[in-house]
């Protein structure tokens, strides 16, 4: 028989029994505990009287609830087992989450980081009432009210007298009569209220037996009264303390942090997300050097900082290139939309040991002091009197569980000396290369037009990488071919036909060949005289680095090094079963520097969990990784001599006995080349045919990239990190193409000149000499043999005078791009108008996009990455510049742009690259004065919202200090923006009106405020770089946006 169950209420739990069914165990409650089953019971009868009063005597035996009517909300405490009252806890102990208390971040900040919250989020303009004053008309305390003043359009029904909606009417009902409830009716009510509430025993106290300690988990005593607790005597000594330690770790990426924390805590680690929306933190607890602990496992994304110039020597026209050998630089935040910085401060508050896990070279090193750098002003200090240290770095080559337990184990410190030589040659790089590049780019783009590249850059490991790929051009170009000549045989013996070459090889006297063949020609038949068996054998490949990763990656799977460097089986099931019942040996050779373990896979994957080029390059390390276990190739090459007269001849061929790691590693396998009869000594055949065939020299390939990293690791370019990024920058600046299937580097008419041009100049620019001789130096600084300071200003001033030389002999290199490339003045197609001579200036629509104008001889640079039209042949009020339109697409920004002002801002304090959208005119009518909206709502960017007029009829919104846009959805006609702004968050007001067939009216209001507005815009302007849907900035973003309003738009007016 089954009970008949119904629900009193959906949103209770209280259940309602059928009277007519009796469990089994009802005569137990009845009988032997004496307690009474009432299935007619109200659920509110269930609570304890005398608990309602203050206190119950049965405590936790009471049959009844001890809960009280007005306990609406979850006791925060008891969510974290801290709850020290108990049942005479004033909020629930229950876990529901329709009653959990409020969230203080997303009530503080308008949001909250944590996925996870189980606390309630709840808008703080929905806990404002309806301000009764506002409703009926007028409210006298205007923007000052504390209630919500919401503006509704009268309801005309309620005003004939009767709404059929009632409250659910979205109209407004207005009241007339006058809201009666006074301060001093209320403070009455209060008074009544408190009167007639039951007054609350104060609870008994537990006894210290029952209490426990949470900064020791001792009973006996709270945590106020905790003898262990720090307590410094006046003169400066410590008492013992026993405290549980906090201990940061820190590896360098992501996913290094977790595979630590899984191993340290044995798979016991809970996670959870940090302030940077890549970096996780990983939480166990455990002991560090024998105390209890609690570890925090998090990671940056590579380097923390990046070293650049001040700002005020940004500007390429206003500061000489040779003057950046003596500006001091700087170290800002290496990418402020991962928030690193923030993220590490706010782990490393209050820690007592930090732990370093960062890769075990020099870079890893010198981010280990970035992070330091972040850490320490805000890491416990140690007790007075102690001089241990709290900074320890853990020492690892491999993710293994036994080398990450055995690096804790044996902690040391940090290198200063190896952090010190990365920063010198950060600044060395950053200081040569930007003076080189400023220099030549600003010379040879103001002269020449179709050099089709936005930068001519210089750099010490660019350039000789460069070199290498056309000294490999001009081998080719020089090569001169010689012709040769060879001779061959063809003979059958047993019915088999064999063709033979000649052991002389290649001949270059043709007459002699010629003899040769003609003296062979009346002999009939073909001994063997010897027929040797060699048994051989191949390798296996040492295990994967890489630098042999990006060689074998681009040369057998045509994935550039950049790409690779990039991307992070049943296939091999029964071959790997067979090796690991025969049995394996260890990889053998190779050297291990200490920095990063051998590239290995660490999970099984098919060919649908990963896709293109991922899955080839995960198959190719995998088969590697087999290939390093596997036997080696073992072979017996087979060699026949066979005389015809005089002249001997030869054939060979091979056969395979254990194919070894080429089971896995089909590209390096060998086939058998096998005779269909036996050859043995003495055995004869006839002669079919002797030839003799011509050909001639050719000229070596061009590099491949392979081979170029090759090259670059025998001359010491680059590291195993960078050697892909010097690459690909050279194919970015358009230096070299990558041509065929075997990914040959070919290079530009602008390369070659570069090289050459250094060439003549100075030889040492386009050689690694330099780079070497810079990396000795710096190695010397990081095993502690020389000044840090010292080899700084040596290195600087040995390219302080190569760079004072290449500014005098600069036209030598220019003879070369005279040569080769087309002035200015015949580039081009006539565009707009100059300013000062009022002629046409052309445009060159060629990486960088520039205006030129022939009869004042300038250049004015254009937007890069879009599209440039006139635009509408407007003019500038400032310098009479016609204007031209910029724009990225349908769906991207545009803006007008004057060339004078963008390369030459009228204004004080604003650096080249000023648009119309960004012009603080305040008369203009294209100026971001004059179309402004309100500040923009994405993080960390200072810019504006802009309406662009220029995209009509396809009216849009853009930022104008990122890539922030949003267009109106279609049916609009016209975008207008009014001279007065919203009182709450200080945006411009808009006016919308819309297509004569949507039939709607004018809509008029703020797009901040406005859901009407909001609604729109094809996306949701906050929603387009991850902020929280459908939500507008927060009071601090809203403040700034009041802020830079105060400072331009009220002063306008």
């Amino acid at each position: 028989m089954t009970p008949s169950i119904t629900h009193t209420n959906p949103l209770s739990n209280t259940l309602t029994l059928d009277s007519t069914y009796v469990f089994e165990f009802e005569p137990f409650i009845k009988t032997e505990l004496n307690l009474d089953i009432d299935r007619t019971r109200a659920p509110e009868k269930d609570v304890c009287k005398f608990y309602l009063k203050g206190y119950c005597h049965k405590g936790k035996n009471c049959q009844f609830k001890h809960s009280r009517n007005d306990r609406t909300v979850v006791c925060k405490h008891w969510l974290r087992g801290l709850c020290k009252k108990g049942e005479l806890c004033e909020f629930l102990h229950e876990y529901n989450l329709k009653k959990m208390p409020e969230c203080w971040f997303y009530a503080k900040y308008g949001e909250c980081s944590n996925p996870e919250c189980m606390y309630l989020h709840i808008d703080p303009e929905s806990k404002v009432g309806e301000c009764v004053w506002y409703a009926r008309g007028f409210c006298r305390l205007g923007p000052e009210c504390r209630y919500k003043h919401s503006r509704k359009a009268v309801c005309q029904c309620f005003l004939s007298g009767f709404c059929p909606k009632g409250d659910q009417c979205p109209l407004g009902h207005p009241k007339y009569e006058v809201p009666n409830s006074t301060n001093q009716e209320r403070a009455a009510q209060a008074a009544q209220a408190a009167q007639e509430r039951v007054p609350f025993e104060r609870r008994p106290f537990r006894s210290l037996n029952d209490v426990t300690c949470f900064r020791c988990s001792e009973r006996g005593h709270y945590a106020n009264q905790c003898p262990y607790r720090r307590n410094y005597n006046n003169e400066g000594g410590t008492a013992a303390r026993k405290m549980v330690l906090t201990v940061l770790c820190v590896a360098e990426k992501p996913s290094l942090a977790e595979s630590i924390a899984r191993i340290l805590s044995d798979g016991k680690h809970r996670s959870r997300k940090g302030i940077s929306p890549v970096c996780s933190v990983h939480e166990y607890e455990g002991k560090f050097f024998g105390a209890p602990a609690r570890f925090k496992v998090t990671s940056v994304a590579g380097h923390v900082y990046t070293m650049d110039f001040p700002r005020q020597y940004n500007s390429w026209d206003s500061v000489e290139p040779g003057e950046l050998f003596d500006v001091s630089t700087q170290k800002m935040e290496a990418n402020p939309k991962t928030h690193i910085v923030k993220h590490i401060a706010t782990e490393s508050k209050g820690i007592d040991h930090l732990v370093l896990w960062l890769d075990c070279d020099r870079e890893g090193e010198n981010i280990c002091y970035e992070v330091i750098k972040t850490a320490l002003p805000v890491m416990k200090p140690p007790p007075p009197g102690k001089t241990h240290t709290t900074i320890h770095r853990a020492k690892f080559s491999a993710i293994t569980a036994l080398d990450i337990k055995k690096a804790m184990d044996n902690l040391g410190a940090p290198n200063e000396n190896e952090a010190k030589a990365v920063d010198v040659r950060q600044e060395l790089d950053l200081k040569i290369g930007v003076a080189f590049t400023r220099f030549q780019t600003r010379f040879f783009q103001g002269k020449y037009g179709n050099l089709d590249s936005s930068l001519i850059s210089f750099g010490p490991c660019q350039t000789p990488t460069l070199a290498l790929c056309v000294k490999r051009h001009d081998e080719i170009l020089s090569f001169v071919p010689k012709p040769f000549w060879s001779l061959g045989a063809q003979i059958t013996i047993d019915g088999a036909t064999l063709s033979l070459p000649s052991e002389r090889g290649r001949m270059s006297d043709q007459k002699k060949a010629t003899e040769i063949r003609n003296s062979l020609k009346n002999f009939k038949t073909a001994t063997i005289v010897s027929v040797t068996a060699e048994k051989k054998s191949t390798s296996r490949p040492h295990a994967l680095n890489t630098v042999e990763m990006l060689k074998g990656a681009s040369a057998g799977l045509g994935i550039s090094p950049h790409e690779t460097t990039q991307k992070g089986h049943s296939q091999w099931n029964v071959y790997v079963r067979e090796l690991l019942d025969k049995g394996f040996t260890k990889p053998e050779g190779g050297h291990d520097a200490g920095d990063h373990p051998p590239i290995t896979p660490t999970r099984p994957a098919e060919d649908g969990e990963l896709s293109g080029t991922s899955w080839r390059l995960y198959d190719f390390i995998t088969r590697h990784f087999i290939g390093t276990l596997s036997p080696n190739l073992y072979y017996t090459r087979t060699k026949a001599l066979i005389k015809i007269g005089e002249e001997v001849f030869s054939w060979s061929g091979n056969k395979i006995r254990t194919p070894g790691f080429t089971n896995v590693m089909h590209w390096r396998a060998m086939g058998d080349e096998v005779t269909p009869v036996e050859l043995r000594e003495g055995l004869e055949g006839s002669v079919v045919d002797v030839g003799l065939k011509e050909g001639e020299t050719s000229p070596p390939d061009y590099l491949t990239e392979s081979d170029l990293i090759g090259l670059m690791e025998k001359h010491g370019i680059g590291t195993d990190a960078s050697m892909a990024v010097h690459i690909n920058n050279i194919c970015e600046r358009r230096y070299v193409q990558i041509q065929g299937n075997q990914r040959m580097l070919v290079p530009t008419n602008l390369g070659i000149v570069l090289i050459h041009g250094y060439q003549k100049i100075d030889q040492e620019l386009a050689l690694p000499t330099l780079r070497s001789t810079m990396e000795k130096s710096i190695a010397m600084i990081a095993s502690g043999q020389a000044d840090s300071r010292a080899v700084l200003e040596q290195e600087k001033e040995a390219y302080r005078r190569k760079f004072q030389d290449f500014v005098t002999k600069i036209e030598k290199m220019d003879e070369l791009f005279e040569a080769t490339f087309s002035p200015l003045a015949s580039s081009g197609r006539p565009f707009s108008k100059c300013g000062k001579c009022r002629r046409y200036m052309h445009y060159i629509n060629l990486r960088p996009a520039r205006l030129h104008c022939r009869t004042c001889n300038e250049t004015y640079t254009l937007p890069s990455n879009g599209n440039i039209k006139l635009y509408k042949e407007l003019k500038c009020p400032i310098d009479i510049f016609e204007l031209v339109l910029f724009s990225t697409g349908s769906k991207g920004k545009g803006y007008p742009v004057c060339p004078m002002c963008y390369n030459h801002p009228p204004f004080d304090g604003i650096l080249p690259g000023m648009a119309c959208n960004t012009c603080p005119h305040p008369t203009c009518g294209h100026s971001v004065t004059s179309n402004a909206i309100t500040g923009c709502p994405e993080e960390g960017c200072e810019g504006v919202l802009v309406l662009d007029a220029t995209s009509a009829p396809r009216w849009k919104v853009g930022c104008n200090g990122c890539n922030l846009v949003s267009s109106f959805r279609d049916g609009v006609n016209e975008v207008r923006l009014e001279d007065d702004v919203c009182e709450e968050c200080a945006a411009r007001r808009l006016v919308v009106s819309f297509q004569k067939k949507e039939g709607m009216e004018d809509l008029r209001g703020c797009i901040v405020c406005d859901d009407a507005l909001d609604a729109l815009l094809e996306t949701r302007l906050v929603c387009a770089y991850g902020s929280h849907e459908g939500s507008w900035p927060g009071a601090g973003q809203r403040t700034r946006a009041r802020t830079w309003w105060e400072r331009t738009w009220k002063e306008r007016f």
